[in-house]
């Protein structure tokens, strides 16, 4: 780095872009961030790149003086970087190639995994949050699409406000706002889909057996039937995404209504 400040001034930091790849193909300053978009890193850069759903690859020679984030995505090439390399492969699920070696088997034992992790989130939340995922569920009874479009309008405002912050931290915060803001996200979306599955058990609990009718057994059928629907071809995605954005739609909504009843009822006493 101190080769690039002696030939001359670093490049201005790019503005955060959506959508669309990012390279940097001279000394630059940092922070870099791309937002469902990689980063290719050719150059010296100081400070941290970040790619949200994307993927950073750091090309020979390139050297990042800070952290190096993919979340969504992966940390490739043989550039280097002085602090933290974090890359989350994935904010959905790997598939195995069904061509390799065993490939039937390795995808299979991953379904079953995801699963299952699936079915501890489901217990844990409605053992240690049950208010939560019941409110978000009620909230999806009532007004369905209403909830999910609270969800598009809180997964665009997060994006917008990690960006925001991103671009005007600090280099040695940026990273840690990122990652932050992704694990809030991770965990609202993990309990929205379990309200999800809460709802759809609740509303199929009349056709089931008398034993599969209680709380936890029908929300974890609801929630094997989800995982099995998202594993079909262009469909499964689609109703993957849906459940997604309808479950964070259900918690943020549940979440604020609870916050601001409280203040709304002196109000209205008077």
């Amino acid at each position: 780095m101190m080769v690039a400040l002696l030939v001359g001034a670093l490049a201005a930091p790019p503005a955060p872009r959506l959508a669309s790849t990012v390279t940097v193909d001279r000394p630059t300053q940092g922070p870099v961030v791309s937002v469902a978009g990689n980063v290719v890193v050719q150059a010296p850069v100081e400070g941290d790149v970040i790619a949200l759903a994307g993927s950073v690859f750091l090309a020979a020679g390139a050297r990042v003086d800070g952290d190096v984030v993919a979340l969504g995505g992966r940390v490739e090439g043989p550039g280097t970087a002085s602090g933290r390399v974090v890359g989350i492969a994935s904010l959905g699920w790997p598939v195995a190639p069904l061509s390799a070696r065993g490939g039937w088997r390795v995808w299979a034992g991953l379904v079953a995994l995801r699963l299952g992790l699936w079915l501890v989130a489901a217990s844990l939340f409605l053992f240690l949050m049950p208010r939560i995922v019941r409110a978000a569920g009620e909230r999806l009874r009532g007004e369905a699409l209403r909830t999910a479009g609270v969800g598009v309008f809180a997964v665009v405002a997060w994006l917008a406000l990690v960006t925001l912050a991103v671009a005007t931290a600090a280099s040695s915060g940026g990273a840690l706002v990122l990652v932050g803001g992704v694990l809030l996200l991770l965990v609202v979306k993990a309990m929205g889909v379990v309200a999800v599955a809460w709802w759809l058990g609740g509303t199929l609990a009349p056709a089931l057996p008398v034993r599969l009718r209680g709380e936890m057994p029908r929300t974890a059928l609801a929630l094997a039937a989800l995982v099995a629907v998202s594993l079909l071809p262009y469909a499964g995605a689609a109703v993957w995404v849906a459940a997604n954005l309808a479950g964070i739609g259900g918690v943020v909504a549940g979440v604020l209504a609870r916050v601001a009843a409280p203040r709304l009822v002196p109000r209205l006493a008077l």
